[in-house]
């Protein structure tokens, strides 16, 4: 019979079985190695402490600096601590991507615990030095004043801690029995300072001491030059094209300008989905990659709208860049900000971006639905931005040429808006033409309004950090567009005060080198034709007829949007590179780009002031120029103060240190100094050495009567007067006696805890003699 085979072993089963050598660990080596090493430091700290069976004297109360100082010293290391995180946090401290050392996750993962450690350390170190501030103040209240201390008093230093302290009868009942107001307000408000401090030290610690992830931190920044003046950067007005660009063929144009990138605008905007309604468009031109925003509106309402970076501030930026990378590697190591350990901290980035406030191109597109060709047409008035009231007007007739007789191709002509009317917000029209289909001898077109503006806005380059040539640009408003639906209408755009917008006009000759002719034969046939021919509207209106039609519709406005918008972000680039690509390939090469050690400081500390390139020259006719700021942000481990959080556990820490050096103050002045009765343990012998009084007469199951609480307390050397006396002054409350500092040759300890008269206290056994009132 063959034999059953055996079950496979459960997950618990291997794991015990993995496990198995734990019980003979802690069994053989754990039990006896760890009593034996718990035995060993008994017996180390009971030598030092002293170990005779008999309780030797001791000194109450010390005097002079040296002993002062010792006190205080456990003052120092949360001091010096407070001075090193508030300094790394108010100045702020870059660590790097990872904690310095090895980057594997193990010892990623044991710098953080060592940190939690050490901010858990700096809490009690905290502590430790309040409760030796509280201990001392009211260890001085009940040696030396007249007074005394009221009994719920005497457990303070060891309760302050803890909130419910507050709500407690001794509390209460002990603030309430002080009779000097200056004493009470003194001793209430050290407990609620350092209550407070106490409870927040926690949090307050780990905020400072666990440092934060940052995804912008200041890496550098440099102001630069670039040429020309805002009418030849960002003008008003665009009235021609760079003739270079106003070619014949696309494979022409692809090779010497951006008016190329019709085609990667086409194939992108052929990835779209329908309820998309935030596209990028990546646009490669050999200079640098750019993220045109194509905004859809929702439902097929409303209108479309493309958002560029200027291309020749970006320029700039990548220069700049460049720059960066090699003062991380060439900074001077002589300077005392820039030091090899600053620039290995810095090469350890991820996520490095890049910010230029400048003016930024937005243009917004409204189409209607292709219509039978007529004589007139009908444009749809764009709102002002911020408004809702849109309508219908028509204009003068700006029909498709006649002569245009090959109805199988798209045409497009663009129109100007007329100029005489001030609620007319549209920068051009534009009307498209096509071919006729499904039996139809009749073209149809669709009207379009474009309204073209620049905007205030930060141009952001990301990915920066990296050589791999993944860096990109992008361009934001100073605003995130408000999503509205109001009714009938679709614009989702913000109020006009919230952005610096100024209009543009667009003439034609500028429009028609921005989507230039295509061959020779028809006038009407452009880049634009072209794409849309590649997204599919070669069937004519039949691509609007079905469920499909409005989202279409936002397609041939984002092509016109993307079309435009990538040709205003080209102004400037002829004064600020040359007039083809491979110019401005030299300049990003670092022809005339300064490379000094000084320079690389310089960049690194956000101090840089970098002019006008040498190989961009002004002319004598346009001699302005236009200075922007350019700063980089890098990702990574770091500390700094950067909200209330942190000013709040500043405050905490500081609050802390001023008492810490007042109490230091203050101790030094009176050059006397305590170490009695440190723990509970040490008042718990004081009470158990204390003779019974009459007004805590049944109290040893509990206090039940709360105004026993406010007794006056005193610690008094009862040899010193007749112990009668004190035990005599019934009217001034019962002397409780506590035995505290053993005298030989007396029935009882000398120093007990009284109600009553005053003391004195005399150097007996050991004790310091004190000229009158300690």
């Amino acid at each position: 019979m063959r034999p059953s085979r055996r079950p496979r072993p459960t997950i618990g089963e291997r794991v015990a079985r993995q496990l198995g050598w734990l019980p003979n660990l802690w069994r053989l080596w754990v039990l006896p190695y760890g009593a034996w090493l718990m035995n060993g430091l008994v017996q180390v700290f009971s030598k030092f402490r002293g170990n005779t069976e008999k309780e030797e004297e001791k000194v109450v109360v010390d005097g002079g600096v040296w002993s002062v100082m010792l006190k205080c010293l456990i003052h120092v290391a949360p001091l010096c601590a407070t001075i090193v995180l508030a300094a790394i946090n108010l100045k702020g401290f870059f660590i790097g991507n990872n904690y310095l050392g090895s980057t594997e996750d193990t010892i990623q993962s044991l710098d953080q615990l060592l940190l939690q450690i050490t901010a858990k350390l700096y809490e009690l170190l905290i502590v430790a030095s309040l409760t030796t501030i509280v201990l001392d103040v009211l260890r001085r209240e009940l040696l030396t004043e007249s007074e005394g201390l009221p009994f719920g008093f005497v457990l303070a230093p060891f309760q302050f801690q803890d909130l419910t302290y507050w709500l407690s009868p001794d509390f209460w009942y002990s603030q309430y029995a002080l009779r000097s107001r200056a004493k009470r307000y003194k001793i209430v408000l050290l407990l609620a300072t350092s209550t407070t401090i106490a409870i927040f030290a926690g949090p307050s610690s780990a905020l400072l001491m666990l440092p934060q992830t940052f995804t912008h931190w200041p890496g550098g920044g440099a102001h630069f030059t670039m040429a020309g003046g805002q009418n030849s950067l960002w003008p008003d007005r665009l009235e021609e094209f760079p003739r270079w660009c106003a070619l014949t063929t696309a494979e022409e144009a692809e090779k010497s300008c951006s008016t190329g990138n019709f085609e990667i605008i086409a194939q992108t905007l052929r990835g779209w989905r329908q309820q998309q309604t935030l596209f990028n468009i990546d646009i490669t031109d050999g200079l640098v990659r750019r993220h045109m925003n194509v905004i859809f509106p929702d439902f097929g309402k409303g209108d479309t709208w493309a958002i560029a970076p200027h291309l020749a501030t970006c320029l700039y930026s990548e220069i700049l860049t460049n720059m960066w990378h090699q003062a991380i590697f060439g900074a001077s190591e002589a300077s005392s900000e820039m030091q090899p350990f600053f620039k290995y901290r810095y090469r350890k980035y991820t996520g490095t971006t890049a910010t230029i406030q400048a003016q930024i191109p937005i243009v917004r597109v409204n189409c209607r639905e292709p219509v039978p060709q007529t004589f007139q047409y009908w444009y749809t008035v764009q709102p002002e931005i911020g408004e809702t009231k849109a309508y219908l007007q028509p204009v003068a007739p700006a029909r498709i040429s006649e002569s245009y007789v090959n109805s199988s191709r798209i045409a497009t002509v663009w129109v100007p808006p007329p100029a005489d009317d001030p609620r007319w917000n549209s920068s051009a029209y534009l009307n498209i033409q096509f071919p006729s289909s499904g039996g139809s001898t009749e073209d149809t077109v669709m009207t379009c309004s474009v309204d073209a503006r620049w905007a205030s806005g930060n141009i952001v380059g990301s990915l920066l950090g990296f050589w791999n040539g993944i860096q990109y640009y992008n361009a934001s408003v100073w605003y995130e567009p408000t999503k509205k639906e109001y009714p009938g209408h679709g614009y989702a755009f913000p109020a006009f005060d919230q952005v610096s917008f100024r209009k543009v006009h667009l003439d034609s000759s500028w429009l028609q080198g921005v989507v230039p002719q295509l061959g020779s034969q028809f006038a009407s046939y452009t880049t634009l034709s072209s794409a849309l021919e590649v997204l599919g509207f070669a069937a004519g209106a039949e691509s609007f007829s079905d469920q499909q039609g409005p989202s279409n519709r936002n397609v041939v406005e984002a092509a016109v949007a993307a079309l435009i918008a990538d040709g205003m972000s080209q102004t400037g680039y002829a004064k600020n590179g040359g007039g083809n690509l491979e110019d401005m390939r030299d300049v990003l090469n670092g022809e005339g780009v300064p490379t000094s050690p000084h320079d690389d400081d310089l960049l690194l500390s956000g101090r840089l002031d970098l002019p006008l390139l040498k190989k961009i020259t002004t002319k004598p006719s346009d001699p302005a120029t236009t200075q922007l700021r350019w700063d980089i942000f890098i990702g990574g481990l770091g500390y700094s103060a950067n909200s209330v959080a942190y000013y709040l556990a500043l405050t905490v820490v500081f609050a802390h240190a001023l008492l810490a050096l007042v109490h230091t103050a203050w101790s030094l002045g009176r050059r006397q100094t305590s170490g009695a009765w440190a723990s509970q343990s040490d008042m718990l012998a004081l009470a158990i050495n204390s003779r019974p009084t009459a007004e805590l007469a049944g109290t040893a199951g509990g206090i039940k009567m709360l105004s026993r609480l406010g007794l006056p307390v005193r610690i008094r050397d009862v040899h010193a007067r007749p112990l009668s006396e004190y035990a005599s002054s019934q009217s001034s409350g019962a002397p409780l006696v506590t035995r505290s500092e053993h005298s030989s040759g007396t029935d009882y300890n000398s120093l007990q805890l009284l109600v009553g008269k005053d003391g004195w206290l005399y150097k007996r056994n050991g004790l310091v003699e004190l000229n009158g009132k300690y």
